[in-house]
């Protein structure tokens, strides 16, 4: 018996052959390829610069059967394994996370039936912010005492 491990999908051409009396057989065999592990997301930006009101949610997740599933999120700006949900531990953050400043956001899905199947999906996020709202005016010195002026502020960015 020969065993060939990780292949992929597609066709495999199999001959035996018997060394003592040179009979040969062949077989075809097909490795077909899973379902693929889809998903849509609905993802909330924040309104001011500073903000921590992101979101991200995921909606329609189809998995291939049987299957349970995973989420690992993870940010950009703090490298490693952060924790969404859970103790840090890559298989239990939240389906949907919140309260996300800007920034990048990955997410890692795993579908497994807990025995020998397994499979990932891969995405990533950003999360955004408008630019600092600055306002600026100049200070203006009246010439006599009970005088108006106009005061002018500029504002620029967000």
């Amino acid at each position: 018996q020969v065993s060939l491990s990780f292949v992929p999908a597609g066709f495999y051409y199999l001959i035996a052959t018997n060394t003592a009396t040179g009979c040969k057989d062949t077989a075809t065999v097909e490795v077909e390829p899973g379902s693929p592990v889809t998903f849509s997301t609905a993802i909330a930006h924040n309104n001011c610069f500073g903000q921590t009101i992101g979101s991200i949610q995921i909606t329609n997740i189809d998995i291939p059967p049987p299957g349970f599933y995973y989420f690992d999120w993870d940010n950009a700006s703090t490298g490693g394994n952060d924790d969404f949900g859970g103790p840090a531990d890559p298989t239990d953050d939240s389906e949907d996370i919140f309260n996300l400043a800007a920034g990048t956001y990955y997410l890692t899905i795993t579908v497994t039936d807990e025995f020998s199947y397994w499979c990932t999906a891969l995405d990533t996020f950003i999360i955004t912010e408008p630019p600092q709202l600055i306002v600026s005016g100049s200070n203006i010195a009246l010439a006599c005492f009970g005088n108006t002026t106009t005061v002018t502020a500029m504002p620029s960015g967000g």
